[in-house]
């Protein structure tokens, strides 16, 4: 017999689970409702849009639709917010009114693909995200080849800057060509080329901001950048790599200064011939960096600004170099000629290598310190290196 003279008989697990449901407010379960289930009727927006899909998918392939590409859809994608803001309000407490949106929804984007030439809804305009347009590559209407020049006339000297984008390119000087630039381009989304001054002008030609979705806007053999430069006056030349292989032989170029960015992908670079000196900046990325030093070539001022990407730099007999390389995880390699005289310092914390028989000047540690190679004093081709860079290895080969 129980204890407690109010108890009339023994109470199950589910009896007690309503008994805490009254006790904080909560509805009592119904005899024969499944556990677990909420009581709330399950909105209609996911089922209703999949339909919706189907319908419009439906009335393209047997031609009612006849101008349904990926961009004019995306141009519609505000409206998804909308419906799932009023999803969010109304799904749950008015489901029959939450269905009632969706369908109009779907049936308003239907209306306007189908009377989209009457309304001005030009099928190749590219959807937009606050400005941005958004590119998907899927239409040969996005893909465009653009030519970008400016002739030489009367100019004494210029400032250029290059921002690539994801897409290959290939910087190079142009050859009996009357063009300070001469630029050809196939992309997606625009490409901005801006020109101001007389006697010195300033060149700005870069990829307009915009979202790429999809492989085709990446992976399609057909993009590039190829642009060719005088190397008839001095130019300042600023490069933004961005994350595309990029490759930019500046050999016959006469520069007064060389700015690099680098960014995530591959850059192969060849530094200018002859004996003019300049000043050079590499800042490297997190892709490998691959810089040649040509025969001949003089640059007292290379500083190198480490990333996480490799660097290679290869310096040919006769040119004369004085670098430094600071900061960053990546490895670095040089590659010296045999004849010249090369003295090398290094403060970083990574791995040092240099070759055997050069001797240690100053300090005592196998890994910082100054090394000279035997024939420094009395060479006439000097390369002096100077690292200071972090977890990575340097080697001097």
């Amino acid at each position: 017999m129980s204890d407690h003279p109010f108890e009339t008989g023994p109470q199950n697990d589910d009896s007690r689970r309503d008994e805490g449901r009254r006790e904080y407010g909560e509805p009592r379960r119904s005899y024969g409702e499944p556990r677990g289930k909420d009581r709330g009727d399950r909105s209609l927006f996911w089922p209703i849009v999949l339909i919706g899909v189907g319908v419009l998918w439906l009335l393209s392939n047997v031609g009612l639709i006849a101008d349904l590409n990926i961009g004019l859809l995306l141009r519609l994608w505000p409206l998804i917010l909308v419906v799932i803001g009023l999803d969010l309000l109304f799904g749950r407490r008015w489901p029959a009114l939450s269905a009632l949106i969706v369908i109009g929804t779907v049936a308003l984007v239907v209306l306007l693909l189908l009377f989209a030439p009457r309304l001005g809804l030009r099928a190749d305009a590219p959807a937009s995200i606050f400005g941005m347009p958004i590119i998907t590559g899927a239409d040969e209407t996005d893909l465009r080849t653009e030519r970008f020049t400016e002739p030489l006339g009367e100019t004494e000297s210029a400032e250029v800057t290059l921002n690539l984008s994801s897409i290959r390119a290939d910087i190079h000087g142009l050859q009996e060509s009357e063009a300070l630039i001469d630029a050809e381009i196939t992309h997606y989304g625009g490409v901005a080329f801006v020109v101001r001054g007389d006697r010195r002008k300033t060149i700005r030609l870069t990829q307009r901001n915009q979202i790429l979705l999809g492989p085709l806007t990446s992976s399609d053999t057909r993009l590039g950048w190829d642009v060719g430069l005088t190397p008839a006056i001095p130019l300042d030349l600023a490069i933004d790599v961005g994350s595309g292989p990029a490759d930019a032989d500046l050999t016959s170029l006469r520069l007064q200064s060389l700015d690099v960015d680098g960014g995530s992908g591959p850059f192969s670079l060849a530094l200018p011939e002859g004996p003019t000196d300049y000043r050079a900046r590499i800042d490297v990325g997190s892709g490998p960096i691959t810089v040649n030093v040509p025969e001949g070539a003089v640059l007292s001022d290379l500083a190198i600004e480490g990333g996480s990407g490799p660097v290679d730099i290869a310096i040919e007999a006769g040119a004369r170099l004085q670098a430094s390389v600071n900061g960053g995880s990546g490895s670095v390699t040089v590659d010296v000629p045999e004849q010249a005289g090369v003295r090398v310092s290094d403060s970083g914390s990574g791995g040092f290598r240099v070759p055997s028989d050069y001797r240690q000047v100053e300090g005592r540690d196998p890994d910082t310190g100054v090394w000279e190679s035997p024939n420094y004093a009395s060479a006439t081709q000097r390369i002096d290196l100077t690292f200071d860079i972090g977890s990575g290895r340097v080697e001097v080969r």
